[in-house]
């Protein structure tokens, strides 16, 4: 039995939409290993958080260098069970930074760069930093 040009049509589109599902998560799974085995190192990186309002990064973290600073930054959570506290007042601090629109607020952490610049796998609670403390003092809002 042949098939019309237009079941031909049909069957195609199927097989390529199902690739264009499946395809975007074959390479990542082996990427992240690869990226998790190449990190291993665990350093001290200063964050910055940017506002929603910001053009920059908006309701984002960048990495603070003497470079400057990076892109926005996607951060993978890796922290110890005994921090869930400490992580909490965290995400309470961020809410009020965005609800008072205080831009540029930085913190130190420990964390490990999975892509540098780009992907940061934090393990240890951002802490404010005295640049930090000043910024938030000097934008009650």
């Amino acid at each position: 039995m042949r098939m019309s040009s237009r079941e031909r049509l049909v069957l195609l589109s199927a097989v390529c939409a199902s690739l264009a599902v499946i395809w975007p998560c074959v390479p990542t799974a082996s990427a992240q290993e690869k990226a998790k085995e190449k990190a291993g190192r665990t350093e001290k990186v200063t964050l910055q958080y940017r506002v929603a309002r910001d053009a920059v990064a908006p309701s984002r973290f960048v990495a603070v260098s003497d470079k400057g600073i990076s892109a926005p930054l996607a951060i993978t959570w890796d922290l110890p069970k005994a921090e869930d506290q400490k992580k909490e007042e965290f995400d309470a601090l961020i809410k009020r930074l965005e609800d008072k629109q205080i831009n540029g607020v930085e913190f130190d952490c420990k964390g490990e760069w999975l892509m540098r610049g780009a992907i940061l796998r934090v393990t240890s609670v951002p802490q404010l930093t005295e640049e930090g403390k000043k910024r938030i003092k000097e934008n009650p809002r």
